[in-house]
């Protein structure tokens, strides 16, 4: 399912290709522990209050980085992360071809009422290739991806079970 065991060779397949393709990509946060997120949440939460830092972390527990699903990628000599790489070479390569290598941006512009994060286009999520390709084709964030998906599965199950029943 979309809980794929991230894959360092596509990662390192990832990176790669961007490099061929003249994009200087670098990872500036991948794994996260529990405690590494309650700091980045509570230090967001003081400087931004509440609500701002429920749109821009996810709390302790919850975060797509402690499941080891998740990294943060920016322009090589450049750790920022902020909307405006989305409108860089590097975050136009990522938006483009990221779903190429099994990832997916994970809050996508204009997407937060549905993903309830502001747009990271610095976030990417590992979910393997072919849910990748199918997402990334449909042009919804995840959740819109998997709850259609879970609805043909029921739809099926009902027609199976339809089917079975006198």
């Amino acid at each position: 399912g979309l809980a794929a065991a991230l894959d360092e060779r596509d990662v390192e397949e990832m990176f790669a290709a961007a490099k061929a393709e003249k994009v200087a990509l670098s990872t500036v946060s991948g794994y996260r522990s529990y405690t590494k997120q309650e700091t980045i949440y509570s230090r967001k939460q003081k400087t931004a209050g509440q609500d701002t830092a429920d749109s821009l972390v996810a709390l302790p527990g919850s975060s797509e980085h402690q499941m080891g699903m998740a990294m943060d990628v920016a322009q090589r000599s450049s750790s920022q992360l902020n909307s405006g790489f989305g409108k860089t070479k590097a975050g136009k390569w990522i938006s483009e071809n990221a779903w190429r290598f099994g990832f997916i941006v994970r809050y996508p512009e204009g997407k937060e009422q549905i993903t309830g994060y502001a747009y990271e286009p610095w976030h990417v999520r590992y979910v393997g290739k072919a849910y990748a390709k199918a997402i990334f084709e449909s042009g919804e964030p995840m959740e819109i991806y998997v709850s259609s998906h879970r609805l043909a599965v029921y739809e099926f199950l009902i027609k199976q079970t339809n089917e079975v029943l006198p």
